[in-house]
This record gives C-alpha cells, structure tokens and sequence, in this order.
C-alpha cells in the first residue's frame, strides 16, 4: 500500500466540516477522524459526530476531572480541557495514529501534537482560533502554547491570529478559510431573492452580514456589536440607509 504524503485528521466530523474538504480538493490529503485507539476499537464504523450538549459545555473533552494544578495555574485548553486530561488524551491517541500509513499529518489546533511527534511524523497545526484565559489580554494555555511551540507548523486562518503567533517565536503560515464557489456562489443568488421578501427597501443602499455572534464571558469578541453601532450612525446622518440583522449567536463562557 502506498503511503500518503499527509493526511489531516479533526475531531470533527471530517465528512461535514470545511476545512478537511478544503484540503482533499486542494491537495488531495484524506481526512480521519482523530480518535483514541479504545474509542476507535468499541466503534470502528463511527462516521458522524452528533452534538447532545450546548456549544458552552465545551466541544473537546467532556472531563469532570477537577485539575489539582487549579489553585496555582487556573487556565483551561482551547478544549477546556485539564492537564493532566490533555496528555491522557495524546497518550490514547498514540496507537490509533501508528496505525496510519502517513509521514505527517495536519491536525485541527492544538491537539495530538505530541503523539504525532511521539510517532516520528511531522505534524502541521491548522489552527481556527485559540482561546485566552483572560478578557483583556493573551494568556494561552501552557499545554496549548507549548503544541503550537512543538509542531513543525502552524497555519493560521486570520492575520491577527497570524501576527499574535509570529511575535511568539511560533512557526507560522497564513491560509485563510475563504469559500468554496464550487457549493456557495453569492453570483449565482438572485438580487430580486432579497427585494421581493423585503420590497419597502427596494431603492436603498443595502449592506448585508452573513455570520454569527460569538461571544466570551458575555462579551462580543467578532465586533458584530460595533458593526451595529456604526450602521446606527450612518442612519442618524443617512436616512435613506436601512439596516437590517439576522442574528445566530454563540457563546462561550
């Protein structure tokens, strides 16, 4: 069997989400679920992931486990897991990924890093976002900085994430997400689609915001909310200007 060059493995579901697909059309890399060897053995045929709990409890590990490090370093993974959780986790995904025919494999942010490179692979980290521990500054996660610290590269999907990264002395690229035409052309959309359901505004400038509202300790971290504020100070000034939001918000406390 020939091996692949890479392949890209997500704790999400890789036949759903975009980015996997992105790479298998742009580079021909197959994409795994990344899964622990035990979890792989009780369910082989597992191809969908199906959410049962609110985005707030956490996507990544489901530990109750109370982190005795707490009182002297209280900041969760970008998983909200612990430390002592975490490394647990990339030693039960050390056997799943030797199984792999592959000299490197990208991962979706910071997780199996280190069984990766416990496994003599390369290891690209293709990263969406990271979470801080705190507000009003960066504060990463010791186990989060220290992945993106180990990984032979790291690929941003925003500038900002991109320059934050760079200052840290992380080996980083930027690839932004962007969209496939192939399954979504807007040019392909019918003008008269947005006229006909809303025909009072037929002659006004309209600007539209497709995207939601993500939100951390109750606090707009995408500037939707500034979004808002200055199309309320263009209406004050142009009263021929009609904003109108469709709002899909998430949280994460």
């Amino acid at each position: 069997m020939a091996v692949n060059r890479w392949i890209y493995m997500t704790g999400l579901d890789p036949h759903f989400y975009p980015r996997p697909r992105f790479f298998a059309k742009c580079c021909a890399v197959r994409s795994y679920w990344l899964r622990t060897f035990l979890g792989h053995y009780l369910n082989p045929g597992k191809t969908r992931r199906v959410l049962t709990a609110p985005r707030d409890t956490g996507g990544g590990s489901k530990t109750t486990i109370r982190d005795p490090l707490s009182m002297m370093y209280n900041c969760r993974g970008q998983d909200k897991g612990v430390a002592l959780n975490v490394m647990a986790l990339e030693i039960l995904y050390l056997p799943y990924l030797l199984k792999l025919e592959t000299s490197g494999i990208i991962v979706m942010n910071p997780h199996a890093v280190y069984a990766t490179r416990a496994s003599r692979r390369k290891v690209i980290v293709d990263l969406m976002d990271f979470r801080s521990c705190e507000l009003d500054r960066l504060h990463l996660n010791v186990m989060d900085y220290k992945f993106l610290k180990k990984a032979n590269l790291v690929i941003a999907w925003s500038k900002a994430i991109y320059e934050i990264l760079n200052k840290l002395g992380i080996s980083v690229e930027y690839l932004p997400l962007g969209i496939d035409l192939s399954e979504f052309d807007p040019l392909s959309v019918p003008s008269s689609l947005f006229l006909e359901k809303y025909p009072h505004v037929s002659d006004k400038v309209r600007v539209a915001y497709s995207g939601g509202v993500w939100e951390v300790g109750g606090r707009d971290v995408l500037g939707v909310e500034k979004l808002v504020k200055a199309f309320k100070l263009i209406e004050e000034k142009e009263k021929t200007q009609f904003f109108y939001s469709r709002r899909r918000q998430e949280s994460w406390n």
